[in-house]
């Protein structure tokens, strides 16, 4: 096999967000090794561009993660295990203007994504000072469940399997009505 091609990436966005990146890539067999590294990304544009859930707003927050990303012919994508730290969250239930999650900071670690095998596993979320609100509608059904319940896919795709280990919350509050 060939000596791995190195190549480096720095990079500031128009709102000050900062992206580094570091990659060994191998051209035979085809095969990338990198480490990404973003801080100060604005998450309200992502989130209206990515996460179509009309019942959400995201208001405001940023993110910064390091995360080795790797590629192979195999394996296909591999992203993780690595870090994600959400800043100055606020989300709003689009229909009540109602704020579901304020935090200055939630950290999810050692997460992981299998792309193909449409896999996210996260050992832990934590946050502190954070404040959750929920309630039950009239109907008595929780207002989460209209956040999570997808829509089937047109195509029958295999939907993503999610799984965290652990979630702790530290100085928070839980507001809760019915």
């Amino acid at each position: 096999s060939a000596a791995p091609v190195v190549l480096q990436l720095a990079a500031t966005g128009d709102s000050g967000e900062q992206l580094q990146a570091h990659a060994d890539v191998t051209l035979t067999p085809f095969s990338v090794a990198a480490t990404l590294q973003m801080d100060g990304l604005p998450l309200p544009p992502l989130w209206q561009h990515f996460l179509k859930i009309p019942a959400l707003t995201l208001n405001q927050g940023t993110a910064s993660w390091r995360m080795p990303i790797t590629y192979s012919d195999q394996a296909g994508v591999s992203i993780g295990p690595g870090t994600l730290r959400l800043h100055n969250l606020e989300l709003t239930d689009t229909e009540q203007q109602t704020p579901l999650l304020q935090s200055p900071t939630v950290e999810l670690s050692q997460v992981k994504l299998d792309l193909r095998g449409k896999r996210a596993d996260c050992a832990s979320i934590s946050a502190d000072h954070a404040r959750l609100s929920g309630w039950l509608a009239a109907d008595g059904a929780w207002n989460y469940t209209r956040y999570t319940s997808a829509p089937s896919s047109p195509n029958d795709e295999p939907a993503w399997r999610y799984r965290i280990d652990r979630i702790a919350l530290a100085d928070s509050e839980l507001h809760l009505q019915d």
